[in-house]
């Protein structure tokens, strides 16, 4: 199995992120596979036994052997057994056939949908091509080939045993027990795995069945299915099944009878190239084909049958049509994938959204306010006077729109590279002009060629400048609103697992933390751009850098040099291992940059945009510029997606909504007692569970239903259920109703311990000098 293990994990790419070896192959393992498969193997193998005991008696019948009876066609066949055996002859061998094909079909499906799995949350795709589909398939051949072909020898010796043969004792078999003590008794080992070489061979069978009958699938779903989330019908699994069976035995046929002819017990073979030589000598290619017209009526309905049984099974047991995957959420999620999913896409899941799941490891996420982006692309500034748009580039070049004031409007501004946010800036300008009929209530009018030299025409421009109260105001609140979200960014840096990005210099790839790339290029390669607490934008900052590299440009002079070797022999020797400090399109990946001249008064009051009349209340506006409106609105209900500002408006919705008494729950319960609840209440949830009475519902409406019809008190939970030290960890990453409960005054008995410090007293200095003279 090892081995199958490593051609997963070399086939996979670039699967170094995550959990490698048996551990997470393991983790891909779903024990439903297994029973379905068992299932589907069983009922077609009942209903189909007595066709696969014509094909193996016409395959191994070479013509050269007298004690086996003569069938001149398949009529022939079916009346000599019945003559000479009975009903009971056309189902000799069922026992060990039933055995086999339920275990080779549970295993088979068991191991191929884990490797699949694996493969497909390794290369993160939403379909596995055909080639993988095969190389999964090869491996869980090879796995369930070891487990059964022991079964497999059992069966077809057994099936061999024909009525009028004459055998010794030995081999003669009365039941499957019986078969495997004397095959070993025998042969030993190595009759068990007679036929193993060629079985081995044989997994292309699988290989190519699944990967057309994958193929066909998804040939279907992208040409003739109008609702692709929709699951396949009973009649498209049949004829898909049907239809990639019959591909795969045809291609694959002759090793069956020749696997068979080796299994014989009647006449022995030198091996598997003896048999091959002299089955085409004797028989021609036809001998390769023999039981192909009852194996391909076997082949019809066992595939039915298995299929429809397998589907239903897997569906009832795992809550969805596994052999239906098509990789468009692999299960289990990786802990980084999932979290980088939510992070870029900021995408909310509701509870119970990803209730089929098996496992609740990965890390999930409430719904949350959605938080505005910025887009790299170019946006569209308006003129703050006239309709006038214009359009500005990630670069932010004002230039064409600070013209236009000047030439059009007689407008300037001063300092205009101060100001944080010229996009809002503007907005708010534009707003404020539109309130006053005269710019000189909040502009400096100044009057061109005043004096009495002056040449030219006089003429009145207006000033906007932040020496002006309100001006100032309105850039210093720009000022903190960037500061702000740069210090969220860098925040969300620090705290992201999901980043992965090769030295700039080496090979060498780093993971998790950006701090330690930039550590590793100022340590090792001596190029420091700050220390990495100081620096915002890294990704962006690096795919600057990358980009001047693969141009030839070196980073301090920005000379281009004909290629690799020179420029880094030019960058070590005039020492420009380092970002050229002129260059002012760094400043923006500098916290610094964004702290402004007033970086010392932001901690004290901050005036409002509007202006301020004298006697208002300073602290009040001070406050409300710092509250952090992202947070505002998201203490998630328990049970539903309603999102509640305060504790006690989230306690009236539950109580109104769901019949649930929060404050009731929380009654004589200690502040870790209080989590381990909620998070055990947002566990059930997330499973469609009741966390009354335990029952499963198939979705989150029908759970709410449930809790709202009144069959049992809400209340009524019992603390075996939550008290455990699972639910220390929280159930969603971002559950802020955590964070807003308080850790109230502890009622006498709370099972919360009190730890109270014990005060130490300094020992005396004339104790210690005593100590160290008697030592």
């Amino acid at each position: 199995m090892s081995s199958s293990l490593k051609m997963s994990r070399d086939c996979a790419g670039n699967g170094d992120r995550y959990r490698t070896g048996i551990f997470s192959f393991l983790s891909h393992v779903k024990s439903g596979h297994l029973i379905a498969g068992v299932s589907g193997g069983v009922a077609s193998t009942l209903a189909v036994h007595p066709f696969d005991l014509l094909k193996i008696r016409f395959a191994v019948n070479d013509g050269t052997t007298s004690s086996r009876p003569r069938y001149r066609g398949l009529l022939s066949a079916v009346a000599t057994i019945f003559r000479q055996e009975g009903i009971v002859g056309f189902y000799r061998g069922v026992t060990p056939n039933c055995i086999g094909a339920g275990a080779s079909w549970g295993f088979y499906f068991l191991f191929y949908n884990a490797i699949k799995s694996q493969m497909s949350a390794r290369y993160q795709k939403e379909r596995l091509g055909p080639g993988q589909h095969m190389l999964a398939a090869a491996q869980a051949g090879v796995l369930t080939l070891i487990m059964t072909n022991p079964v497999w020898v059992v069966k077809t010796r057994m099936c061999l045993q024909y009525g009028t043969s004459e055998l010794p004792e030995e081999l003669r078999y009365r039941n499957t027990l019986d078969a495997l003590r004397k095959i070993y008794r025998v042969d030993g080992v190595r009759g068990l795995y007679r036929g193993f070489i060629p079985g081995v061979f044989g997994v292309s069978h699988g290989a190519l069945q699944f990967m057309a009958y994958e193929e066909m699938k998804k040939f279907y779903d992208n040409h003739y299915r109008d609702d692709a989330t929709k699951q396949l019908g009973t009649v498209e699994y049949l004829v898909f099944a049907a239809l990639s069976k019959l591909f795969a035995t045809t291609v694959t046929y002759p090793y069956q009878v020749v696997r068979a002819r080796l299994q014989d017990q009647h006449k022995k073979y030198a091996g598997v190239f003896d048999c091959i030589t002299r089955t085409w000598r004797h028989e021609g290619y036809k001998g390769f084909y023999k039981g192909l017209v009852p194996n391909t009526l076997r082949v019809t309905p066992a595939t039915a049958i298995t299929f429809v049984v397998y589907e239903n099974v897997a569906k009832w047991l795992c809550g969805v049509s596994l052999c239906e995957t098509r990789q468009c959420n692999p299960n289990p999620v990786s802990v980084r994938s999932l979290v980088a999913f939510t992070c870029d896409k900021q995408h909310a899941l509701e509870p119970g959204a990803l209730a089929s799941m098996a496992s609740s490891l990965e890390p999930l996420f409430l719904p949350s306010k959605e938080k505005s982006t910025k887009d790299d692309s170019t946006t569209e500034v308006p003129c703050i006077f006239c309709d006038i748009s214009f359009l500005v580039d990630k670069t932010s070049n004002f230039q064409n729109l600070l013209k236009h004031f000047l030439s059009e409007h007689k407008f300037v501004i001063s300092n205009f590279s101060c100001v944080a946010d010229p996009p809002g800036y503007f907005a708010y300008w534009k707003k404020r002009f539109q309130e006053i009929s005269d710019l000189c209530d909040v502009c400096v009018k100044i009057k061109t060629n005043s004096g009495e030299n002056d040449v030219g025409a006089s003429e009145f421009y207006f000033l906007l400048s932040d020496k002006l109260p309100e001006d100032d105001a309105v850039r210093r609140k720009l000022r903190k609103s960037k500061l702000d979200a740069v210090l969220a960014c860098q925040e969300l840096e620090r705290s992201d697992t999901t980043f992965r990005r090769m030295c700039l210099f080496c090979k060498k790839i780093f993971t998790e933390n950006r701090a330690t790339l930039l550590n590793h290029m100022a340590h090792d390669h001596n190029f420091s751009v700050g220390r990495p607490d100081n620096i915002v934008y890294v990704d962006e900052l690096l795919d600057v850098l990358e980009e001047k590299l693969k141009k030839m440009l070196c980073l301090y002079c920005e000379k281009t040099f004909k290629d690799w070797q020179t420029l880094k022999e030019h960058m070590r020797k005039k020492q420009h291992k380092k970002i050229n400090p002129r260059n002012t399109s760094y400043d923006k990946y500098y916290v610094i940059n964004y702290t402004g001249q007033d970086v010392r008064e932001l901690p004290g009051e901050v005036e409002d945009l509007e202006p301020v009349d004298d006697g208002s209340d300073a602290d009040e506006v001070g406050w409300k510029d710092w509250e952090d409106e992202s947070e505002e609105a998201n203490l998630i209900c328990l049970m539903c997606s309603e999102a509640c500002t305060s504790i006690p408006a989230l306690t009236r919705h539950m109580n109104d909504a769901h019949k649930f008494d929060f404050t009731k729950l929380r009654d004589g319960l200690g502040f870790y007692q209080q989590i381990k609840v909620i998070n055990f209440l947002r566990k059930q949830v997330y499973l469609n569970a009741c966390f009354v009475c335990s029952e499963k519902f198939q979705s989150h409406s029908k759970l709410l239903s449930h809790l709202s019809s009144g069959v049992h008190d809400n209340n009524a939970i019992s603390q075996c259920c939550w008290d455990q030290p699972q639910f220390y960890f929280p159930t969603y990453e971002n559950d802020q109703l955590l964070c807003a409960l308080e850790d109230e005054v502890l009622p006498e008995g709370s099972a919360d311990e009190v730890v109270v410090p014990e005060e130490l007293v300094p020992p005396d200095r004339c104790v210690l000098e005593a100590l160290s003279e008697n030592e």
